[in-house]
């Protein structure tokens, strides 16, 4: 599945995201995500943040509804760029224009 779904064009950061069955899958069977990727044949890729692509990506959650909780699994990976390049996931989000009481919607 991990390489039908960067055959399909999808990123392998996406497919993880938008797949939970198949993270879950990969982490209880290669341990994380990363090992099932190499598993099939394919080479990891890590996102390099910068502080525009933060904002980015907590508008476009904040858009689709998603929770904006730095405690959320999803957005473990994002927040942690939040805290290195603004201080705090607090930061990132009055970065963003989203008030602290935003934080979780829905």
């Amino acid at each position: 599945m991990i390489r039908e779904g960067q055959a399909s064009g999808v990123s392998l950061s996406d497919l993880a995201n938008r797949e939970i069955g198949l993270t879950s899958a990969a982490r209880r069977h290669f341990g994380q995500w990363r090992r099932a990727v190499e598993a099939a044949g394919l080479e990891p890729t890590r996102r390099i943040w910068s502080r525009e692509m933060i904002i980015a990506e907590i508008l476009k959650r904040r858009a689709e509804g998603r929770s904006l909780s730095s405690g959320n699994r999803h957005n473990i990976n994002l927040a942690a760029a939040a805290v290195r390049h603004f201080g705090s996931w607090t930061a990132a989000l009055e970065a963003a224009g989203v008030p602290a009481k935003q934080k979780k919607l829905r």
